[in-house]
């Protein structure tokens, strides 16, 4: 064990000091590309990096700093420019378990509810977007959209 944790410093120092030589003390900042804000518990399918700006919480309130910081990014990328922000709030379950499937959508509805209240400005104004979202951890099947910030009119088909 020992060998190993001075192989991991050692390796570490040797990358502190290539970083210093030759990108200047550090690397450039690629700025931001996330696509939406994730709440909840995470998405395991999702493994791009800054494809998402995540916010893990069970509440609003435990998350809310994560939630703000995502909000603010999503300020300067979209709403500067007019573009709302887009919120996924999902939350699994086990469908093995009876009850477990509705526990998790009012779970979900919670959260989305704080948000509404927390961002009472953005949501007035359409400029968040949030799809919230459950998903049976015991089948390998996509998320089910269970409830939208987003309503759409419903006609006859042409």
């Amino acid at each position: 064990m020992v060998k190993l944790i001075c192989r991991l410093i050692e390796n570490n120092i040797s990358q502190i000091d290539y970083v210093r030589e030759y990108h200047g003390g550090h690397y450039a900042d690629a700025g931001h590309a996330e696509r939406f804000i994730g709440v909840g518990i995470g998405f395991k399918e999702i493994h791009l990096r800054n494809l998402t700006y995540f916010a893990y919480m069970d509440t609003v309130e435990e998350g809310a700093p994560d939630l703000d910081v995502g909000v603010n990014i999503f300020k300067g990328l979209n709403v500067s420019r007019g573009l709302p922000v887009p919120v996924v709030v999902r939350f699994d379950y086990s469908g093995k378990v009876p009850g477990a499937r509705d526990r998790a959508v009012r779970h979900g509805e919670r959260v989305l509810e704080a948000m509404r209240q927390r961002y009472s400005d953005l949501f007035a104004e359409g400029l968040i977007h949030a799809l919230l979202t459950v998903h049976d951890q015991d089948r390998h099947a996509p998320a089910e959209a269970v409830g939208s910030s987003i309503t759409f009119a419903t006609g006859v088909g042409h």
